[in-house]
């Protein structure tokens, strides 16, 4: 009778025990399981603050400045409609497939005004600075000048003539003095410019226009039908105002581009003009958009182009027919021989072969730039130039001049001192 309740008493036990083990094994793994998930969350916390603090180990990333990209054919105004005359700003690459080339007028190729003699009456340049690069003696780029500025002339102040007059599209075109000012401006680069860059061309091209008219000839140059509200408050700022070298009036020459070096007159239109010297502008070769472009002509196009103009008959292996012998202002092509020859006869007038006259003469300003590298490719017959720059590259690059003022923050007046050697602006 004793015994039987020790044994139900012990069943019992066993039960609950076995009932405490079993819950104590589930809530175990449970607790584990848990344990492990929040330490992964805690884990994958720790490491992406982690990362977040060691972002500097990545090294700086330098800020986004869409100032210091190339500029390209976007950030332009497109070529006007009713103008396509070559070298300047808004004769950039084609937008399309087709460009109209009927109107073989260059643009800045004018000759000087009618007392400065043309490169045609003068013996080839000497190539003075193939080994010495020409000292700037203007402010260096990143350095604008700290004269302080002469407030604007306003406009009509008498010395400015009421009316100008210039040749476009084989018109002549005369008509008040801000309003064919502007509308050049508009022409040459468009309202997209800097401010300042804006002013300097009108100050130039006022200049230009009225030192060639009062020297009694008219410049070519591209005219809108209208400009627009920003030219006319950039003209309006600076009205009245021009560059003079020794108080009188310069032939403010510009194109536009340059090609690491302006050009000098004397090694494009043979004539030393003091403030037309050759100074470094290195900025284009980050800056300029016409910087290392490629063109390519066939042998035949070359050897067409050398007969008509020199009347010399190319023959023999290509690769030998042009041949570069010295550079000018450091970047330009001065002497050229050309199926060994170094000058050609023209209408009773010996003709240097240069740089400027295979561009111009021969090339029909079919290359951008006298500062150019060519290659000959035997596969196809053909010649590929690269140039630099556009234009002639005397006095003021209009995109120079954008890049001055909107990567250097130089003023309109720092501008053209920059470019024009020794003047004032008043």
């Amino acid at each position: 009778m004793n015994k039987l309740p020790q044994k139900s008493t012990m069943i019992k036990l066993s039960f609950a025990l076995s009932i405490i083990c079993f819950y104590t094994y589930v809530f175990g793994i449970m607790d584990t399981v848990g344990n492990e998930f929040v330490t992964d969350d805690v884990n994958e916390t720790n490491s992406a603050q982690g990362n977040a603090d060691n972002t500097d180990a990545l090294g700086d990333i330098p800020p986004i400045d869409t100032y210091t990209r190339t500029p390209d054919v976007a950030d332009y105004d497109p070529p006007p409609v009713i103008y396509n005359e070559r070298d300047s700003i808004n004769d950039d690459e084609p937008t399309e497939d087709t460009e109209d080339e009927t109107d073989d007028t260059p643009r800045h190729e004018t000759s000087l005004p009618p007392e400065t003699p043309p490169i045609t009456a003068t013996t080839a340049p000497p190539n003075n600075n193939a080994n010495n690069p020409p000292t700037n003696t203007q402010p260096p780029p990143n350095t604008p000048t700290t004269a302080t500025p002469t407030p604007p002339t306003p406009p009509n102040n008498g010395s400015v003539p009421k009316t100008i007059t210039i040749l476009s599209g084989g018109n002549v075109i005369t008509g008040d003095t801000l309003d064919i000012v502007t509308r050049v401006v508009e022409a040459e680069i468009g309202s997209s410019f800097h401010e300042e860059a804006i002013k300097a061309q009108v100050v130039a091209v006022y200049t230009y226009i009225r030192k060639h008219n009062e020297s009694g000839s008219n410049p070519v140059l591209p005219i809108k039908d209208q400009a627009s509200d920003k030219v006319k408050q950039c003209a309006t700022a600076v009205w009245g105002q021009a560059i003079y070298h020794n108080d009188v009036l310069i032939n403010a020459a510009f194109s536009a581009s340059s090609a690491g070096y302006t050009s000098s007159a004397r090694n494009v239109w043979g004539s030393d003009i003091a403030y037309l010297q050759s100074i470094k502008t290195a900025f284009d070769e980050q800056y300029d958009p016409r910087w290392q472009k490629s063109q390519t002509f066939s042998s035949k196009e070359i050897a067409d182009n050398v007969k008509r103009e020199t009347g010399i008959t190319l023959s023999g292996e290509p690769e030998t027919w042009l041949k570069i012998n010295g550079r000018v202002d450091t970047v330009y092509v001065g002497e050229m021989s050309i199926g060994g020859q170094t000058t050609y006869k023209r209408d009773g007038e010996v003709v240097p072969i240069t740089g400027r006259a295979f561009r111009e003469r021969i090339m029909g300003f079919d290359l951008r730039s006298a500062s150019f590298t060519f290659t000959y490719n035997r596969n196809d017959e053909s010649f590929t130039f690269v140039t630099n720059g556009y234009g002639h590259g005397v006095g003021l690059s209009q995109n120079g001049a954008n890049t001055l003022a909107k990567q250097k923050g130089f003023s309109y007046r720092d501008i053209l001192l920059f470019y024009y050697t020794g003047v004032t602006v008043k």
